[in-house]
């Protein structure tokens, strides 16, 4: 037998508050708690004091006209109205459960405002408005606190460039620190200029109280001054690195207007300069670097200024990892990250820091429960 639309409706305001009673008079749902105590003193000597109006958006159903109880505390003197904040947030229409849904649709598929009105519309047969479902997505915040007491010490550093009109009209930057081991950001903030002040101030606050033991990054060099002053093992990223090397060759090219043919040419010395991450220690890598300056004439003059430059004096944070399986060789974890919460074809210009932030936390949210190791 099938509920009249009365019963569902009774019937779903009361399950989703059990202290809740519902009645319907005139096309409205009347809502007052079963058990009334004072939210101030705690007393239940309550006097009932009429009814306030709104409407409120529920799941399968749509908007529904309802009056919600008032009362009077006899002891202190204190007004307030039947809780139903598990069913509606104060100042809004759309009901919890709808709001839910609205946040875990959009961290799942990073879907524009307009498909998921469709959504809701075609799918659970109710009309929600645009600005509601803006003010939802905006309004979403979390205490961004990782389920994490002890981190691991070592971790993958990196930042995500964002335009936030109200901060800037050029690009901003969000500075994130990964957790290798959890699998998860464990920090990241908003800064205008990402310059060694900035990355200092924020690894330290990061990482404060938490052991440093290593950190990937790629070769940026306003982080190789705050990693070291902090006592982290500084790691380079070994997809950057041989990145960064076929970048110099092409500008070298470029610069002494050489042929096209020699950029193939030099990279076939690159190879020997990556034996260093063929072996098991830094003592054998060692060897090797030794070794290529030992013979440094016998290469172009672009390759001895790599090995001179780029290798010789780094050739600890290239390979930190060989010695150390917890250390990542590649910042790929971090990159992974940023682009499943803010992949390239969805990163845009943000209005405010407000919304950008509470977009990204639900994507984070989304990101801990599928992939975060606790």
């Amino acid at each position: 037998m099938q509920c009249s639309r009365k019963e569902y409706i009774e019937d779903k305001i009361e399950k989703l508050n059990s202290n809740l009673t519902v009645f319907k008079l005139n096309d409205t749902y009347h809502l007052k708690q079963k058990h009334v105590y004072c939210p101030e003193c705690y007393s239940k000597d309550i006097n009932e004091k009429g009814y306030y109006s709104r409407g409120i958006l529920l799941m399968d159903y749509g908007l529904v006209d309802c009056k919600i109880k008032r009362y009077k505390c006899k002891h202190c003197g204190n007004d307030f109205s039947a809780d139903i904040s598990s069913i509606v947030k104060p100042n809004f229409t759309v009901s919890n459960e709808v709001l839910d849904i609205v946040e875990t649709y959009y961290s799942i598929d990073f879907t524009s405002v307009r498909k998921i009105r469709e959504f809701f519309e075609k799918v659970h047969g109710i009309k929600i408005s645009h600005q509601e479902i803006q003010d939802i997505l905006v309004d979403y915040h979390i205490h961004f606190n990782p389920n994490i007491k002890e981190y691991s010490g070592y971790y993958a550093f990196d930042a995500l460039w964002i335009k936030i009109k109200e901060i800037s009209d050029k690009y901003v930057f969000l500075l994130a620190l990964v957790d290798v081991c959890h699998d998860t950001i464990v920090a990241y903030k908003v800064v205008e200029h990402e310059t060694e002040e900035e990355v200092l101030k924020f690894l330290k606050e990061a990482t404060s109280n938490q052991e440093r033991k290593a950190i990937t990054t790629d070769l940026k060099p306003e982080y190789m001054s705050p990693i070291n002053a902090l006592g982290f093992k500084h790691q380079f990223c070994k997809f950057h690195f041989k990145q960064n090397n076929n970048r110099i060759i092409r500008k070298y090219v470029k610069d002494n207007n050489l042929p096209e043919e020699k950029i193939k040419e030099y990279k076939k010395f690159l190879p020997e300069l990556y034996e260093i991450y063929d072996v098991k220690t830094q003592t054998e890598v060692a060897k090797i670097v030794k070794n290529l300056k030992k013979k440094i004439n016998d290469f172009p003059e672009v390759i001895q200024y790599i090995i001179n430059e780029k290798l010789a004096p780094y050739f600890k944070n290239l390979t930190y990892f060989l010695e150390n399986a917890k250390i990542e060789s590649t910042s790929n974890i971090i990159e992974r990250i940023f682009e499943d919460l803010a992949p390239k074809h969805v990163k845009k210009c943000y209005k405010t820091i407000k919304g950008f932030l509470s977009r990204f936390n639900l994507k984070l949210k989304r990101w801990d429960e599928r992939n975060a190791i606790y």
